[in-house]
């Protein structure tokens, strides 16, 4: 089974899971079951048992979103956060484009935990289908399942300490549009 097959598969679920939802508004809830087999296949729920991803998605909206539209804004408070299903997305800082995230990304996660303003807008580049984990229901949940927060915190520190871990970037020594030296 090669990739897109893969991709094939969690779109059918998923939209197996917003049909039997009968989808009424702009988000609507999935069928847990199905929702909770497509967060078993991304990295940051995939640790978790089945119920508890169950769990997850029962407190959990799924959402279409068109190309060109803001899943999240920079700047903006975050009471969310949001796991691409399907699609691919890019990131932007200051209105410059800085990484592209596909299916299986989550953004916006650190609000479940505090609720920080947004450090980048993260834009559609097609039409996808998201998973809205709002923070309040969220906490609600983790008070209910503490195993859920030691996950999600375990996954977090990982990917803190390989970011500050990663190799060095060379820097520009010359700013940016100024003349280079010969050479």
């Amino acid at each position: 089974m090669n990739g897109s097959d893969v991709s094939r598969i969690r779109s059918d679920v998923l939209l197996e899971a917003v049909a039997e939802a009968g989808r009424t508004g702009r988000f609507t809830q999935g069928t847990p079951k199905l929702v909770a087999q497509v967060l078993g296949e991304m990295p940051i729920f995939a640790g978790l048992g089945g119920r508890q991803r169950r769990r997850i998605a029962e407190h959990s909206e799924v959402a279409e979103v068109k190309a060109g539209e803001a899943i999240v804004r920079e700047g903006f408070t975050g009471q969310a956060a949001f796991v691409l299903l399907t699609g691919a997305a890019s990131v932007e800082r200051a209105g410059v484009e800085v990484a592209d995230i596909a299916s299986g990304a989550i953004v916006g996660e650190l609000s479940l935990l505090c609720g920080e303003p947004r450090s980048a807008t993260v834009r559609a580049t097609c039409d996808l289908w998201v998973l809205r984990i709002r923070r309040e229901p969220f906490r609600r949940l983790v008070a209910q399942e503490p195993t859920i927060a030691v996950h999600l915190l375990e996954t977090l520190s990982r990917r803190l300490w390989d970011a500050e871990h990663a190799p060095l970037e060379p820097v520009a020594t010359t700013a940016p549009g100024a003349p280079r030296a010969p050479g």
